[in-house]
């Protein structure tokens, strides 16, 4: 939306009526989803976290993170959550997805509470890499954006 507001170009973007503020600009139609109660996820691009953590100071950061290839043994799933809990790391939503590889394959997808370097974190994060075939850091980000006046 920033780069659509700063360009020359005749551009229009998708995102939220606030981010239409923050950026100074024109909505041109709301309510574009194609089916009602539908939710996107929108979030911020920053090359660095530094920037993010500069622009918001007091807003909470939030990890979000994707994992796949876990054990077929029963209770791998809940070996990697104990993996967080067992450190007071909150995962404020968690979500599965079929990897399309074959009958019980899927990409897990989780948002936790905090700072992907706080050491709590970074220890979960370490200890679930060693029962997964693959983990990825998605991205660190404040938790909420600012919001617009009324």
């Amino acid at each position: 939306m920033r780069i659509v507001a700063e360009s020359e170009e005749p551009w229009a973007a998708l995102g939220t009526e606030l981010a239409a503020y923050l950026y100074g600009c024109v909505v041109l139609e709301a309510g574009v989803e194609d089916q009602e109660g539908n939710e996107t996820r929108f979030v911020w691009l920053a090359t660095e976290l530094g920037e993010l953590r500069t622009a918001n100071r007091e807003l909470p950061l939030k990890t979000s993170i994707a994992f796949w290839g876990l054990s077929d043994a029963p209770g791998s799933l809940v070996g990697i959550l104990q993996e967080f809990a067992g450190r007071g790391v909150n995962l404020s939503k968690i979500e599965s997805r079929p990897r399309k590889q074959g009958l019980g394959r899927y990409v897990f997808f989780a948002d936790l509470e905090g700072d992907e370097a706080e050491p709590r974190i970074a220890e979960a994060l370490a200890a679930v890499r060693g029962s997964v075939e693959t983990l990825r850091v998605l991205g660190c980000y404040p938790a909420a954006g600012p919001t617009a006046p009324s």
